[in-house]
C-alpha cells in the first residue's frame, strides 16, 4: 500500500487515499487530485525515482529531486561552494522532516 503525503515547513498539508503497491507515481499524483494543491512557483521535493516532473512542470512549479551521496566517494568541487552546500543541507533537513511526517501518518 502507498499514499502521497505532502508537507509544508510547519505541517502536513496533504494526505491521499491508499493505493495498491503497484500503482505508478504519475497515476497516484493525478488520481489523488494532489495537483490541484500545486500553484505556479511552488517547489516540490521528491525522492529520486519519483518521476512526476511533467505534471509538476505543467503546473508551472519546480520539482526538486533530493540529492544522494550513494556511490559518491567525495563531494564534487562545484558542490563544495557555500551556496550549493547550504542548499543541499536544507534539502537534507527537509527530507528528514518528510520522513518523520510519514511515520506520524502511518502511526495515526
Amino acid at each position: 500500500m502507498q499514499n502521497l503525503t505532502s508537507i509544508t515547513k510547519s505541517s502536513i498539508s496533504y494526505v491521499s487515499q491508499l493505493y495498491g503497491g503497484r500503482s505508478h507515481d504519475n497515476f497516484v499524483v493525478r488520481d489523488s487530485k494532489y495537483l490541484d494543491c500545486i500553484y505556479p512557483g511552488n517547489q516540490v521535493l521528491a525522492d529520486r525515482g519519483f518521476n512526476i516532473r511533467e505534471p509538476i512542470f505543467l503546473k508551472c512549479a519546480e520539482l526538486i529531486i533530493r540529492p544522494t551521496a550513494k556511490g559518491q566517494a567525495q563531494m564534487a568541487t562545484e558542490d563544495a561552494r557555500p551556496q550549493v552546500a547550504n542548499k543541499k543541507s536544507i534539502l537534507s533537513q527537509m527530507s528528514i522532516s518528510v520522513s518523520l511526517c510519514i511515520i506520524k501518518v502511518i502511526i495515526f
